[in-house]
C-alpha cells in the first residue's frame, strides 16, 4: 500500500469513528427522555470508549497514552455519576479530577506565552474571574463536599487557562471552554437550582467538549508532522 493509499484509508477510518461517536452520543442524549433506566451508565460511557479508540489509533507517544488515560478516567467518572447502583458522587468527581489534571499537563506542555495574542490573555483572565464568581455562588451550597468541589474548580480553571495559552489547535481551546460550561451547568443543577433539560445540556456540552479536545489534539499532531 502506498503512503497516499494508507493516508486515505486512515482518513476514512477516522471519519467512520467520528460518525460512530456522534451516533452513540446522540443515542444517549435521546435516551435521557426515558431516564433513569437499567444499564444507563453503559450507554452513557460508550461514546467515550470510541474516543479512547480514536486516540489510540491517531495519536502517538506520550500524547496517545495521556489522552487515553484522560478519557479513561472520564469514562470512570461517567459510570459513577450515572443513575445506577454504582452512583457515587465523590468517586465520580475524583475520576474527573484525574482527567483534568492530565489535560492540564498535556496543555501546559504546549505552553507558548511568546506566541499568545492579547485576546488569549484576556480570555484567560476572564476564565479566572468566572471561576471565582462560580466559587462564590456554588461553594457555600456544597456542604460537606466543599473541599473536593473547590479543588476541582481550581483544577478545571487551570485546565482552561492552560489550553487557551497553549500553541495547540483552536479546537482544543474551544473544547476546554465548553468543558467548563458543561461542569458549570452540572454544578448549578446539583447545588443550586434545577435547570430545564438539565441532564441534556450537561451531556450535550460534555460530549462536544471531549470531541473537540481530542480532534484538536489530532490536528495539532498533524500540523507538527507537516
Amino acid at each position: 500500500m502506498t503512503k497516499a493509499s494508507y493516508l486515505l484509508v486512515h482518513k476514512l477510518h477516522f471519519k467512520a469513528a467520528v460518525f460512530l461517536y456522534s451516533a452513540l452520543a446522540a443515542l444517549y442524549l435521546v435516551s435521557l427522555f426515558a431516564a433513569p433506566y437499567s444499564l444507563q451508565f453503559s450507554v452513557k460511557v460508550l461514546p467515550i470508549i470510541v474516543l479512547v479508540i480514536i486516540a489510540r489509533r491517531t495519536l502517538d507517544g506520550n500524547t496517545k497514552h495521556l489522552m487515553s488515560a484522560a478519557l479513561f478516567f472520564s469514562g470512570i467518572g461517567d459510570t459513577f455519576l450515572a443513575p445506577s447502583h454504582f452512583y457515587h458522587f465523590t468517586i465520580g468527581l475524583a475520576a474527573f479530577l484525574l482527567a483534568q489534571l492530565i489535560y492540564c499537563y498535556l496543555f501546559f506542555k504546549q505552553f507558548a506565552w511568546h506566541n499568545n495574542k492579547q485576546s488569549s490573555s484576556l480570555i484567560s483572565i476572564t476564565l479566572v474571574i468566572y471561576a471565582c464568581a462560580m466559587a462564590g455562588f456554588i461553594v457555600p451550597k456544597t456542604g460537606e463536599l466543599m473541599i473536593p468541589v473547590i479543588v476541582y474548580l481550581v483544577i478545571i480553571m487551570l485546565m482552561g487557562v492552560s489550553a487557551i495559552l497553549s500553541s495547540l489547535h483552536w479546537l482544543v481551546k474551544v473544547g476546554a471552554i465548553v468543558f467548563i460550561a458543561s461542569d458549570s451547568i452540572l454544578a448549578i443543577g446539583l447545588f443550586s437550582i434545577t435547570l430545564p433539560a438539565y441532564d441534556l445540556w450537561v451531556m450535550a456540552t460534555y460530549y462536544i467538549a471531549q470531541f473537540c479536545i481530542l480532534v484538536g489534539m489530532v490536528k495539532s499532531r498533524e500540523k507538527t508532522d507537516n
